[in-house]
């Protein structure tokens, strides 16, 4: 199941970002969906979504997401027309429109001012985005 998502994922990275952004998924418990899922930037691990580190059933923290939530997230986000996307709450969601090649550079430029107030990884990935489509 992780492939066929990995590569649903990877085909709606922007042009600029194709080979640079990746998702690697690792399950330590299969019974009980236990493992974590993260994203590399050029090879570096940039934002991890581990259910054991998340503390997911007993402490959830604002910004931080588990394996379990980003599925949930992805299928969502797969289901979804772009600008209900764009709308949501969903940290995980608003790093996959950031990168999303549906959203244009004008679009991307109208984001600007509601991402000052994001998560410092939805910025992270917000400058990504603006400086691989060279954008300020």
């Amino acid at each position: 199941m992780w492939t066929k998502t990995k590569k649903r994922l990877e085909n709606f990275i922007c042009d600029s970002l194709k080979g640079r952004v990746e998702f690697h998924c690792s399950n330590y418990r299969i019974h009980d969906g236990i493992g974590r899922t993260y994203i590399t930037v050029d090879g570096i691990e940039v934002y991890n979504m581990c259910t054991l580190k998340r503390d997911y059933y007993s402490n959830p923290k604002k910004g931080l997401i588990s394996q379990v939530e980003f599925m949930k997230s992805v299928e969502k986000y797969f289901l979804s027309p772009i600008d209900k996307c764009l709308e949501s709450k969903d940290t995980a969601m608003k790093i996959l429109v950031v990168l999303d090649k549906r959203i244009g550079k004008r679009r991307l430029k109208k984001m600007k001012g509601k991402i000052n107030n994001e998560t410092d990884i939805i910025k992270y990935f917000y400058k990504l985005r603006c400086d691989a489509e060279g954008l300020d």
